[in-house]
């Protein structure tokens, strides 16, 4: 402690701070860089596997887009073979439906009635 003295005789006393100097041996120190890449390398390793598990993810999802989209083309294949002409009048002669003769329309009188 460092005792300081005021003009009226007033006394105060001051902690010094100390530096305390810590001393690593090259023991110590080689060890704790060792221990700094050990961990590093471990980090980084689960990195790629965690990369390359997603990769492997990816891969599989693109492979069962792939399967669903060749499912859904021969889907459409198949809608746009059902709703051909054809297609359509066999499937209404086996319900037992007929064509349509000639068509007639009725058309009203312009005429002759008398309006409101």
């Amino acid at each position: 402690m460092t005792t300081f003295t005021l003009a009226r005789s007033q006394s105060f006393e001051v902690p010094v701070r100390q530096t305390i100097a810590v001393r690593l041996s090259p023991a110590v120190y080689n060890t704790a860089l060792l221990a700094i890449a050990a961990l590093l390398g471990v980090w980084y390793l689960v990195q790629v596997n965690v990369t390359m598990s997603k990769n492997y993810q990816m891969r599989d999802l693109h492979n069962q887009l792939a399967a669903v989209q060749t499912v859904t083309h021969a889907n459409q294949i198949k809608l746009t073979e059902s709703e051909t002409v054809s297609n359509l009048t066999a499937q209404a002669a086996s319900l037992g439906m007929v064509p349509v003769g000639t068509v007639e329309y009725v058309t009203r009188p312009s005429s002759g009635v008398a309006f409101r």
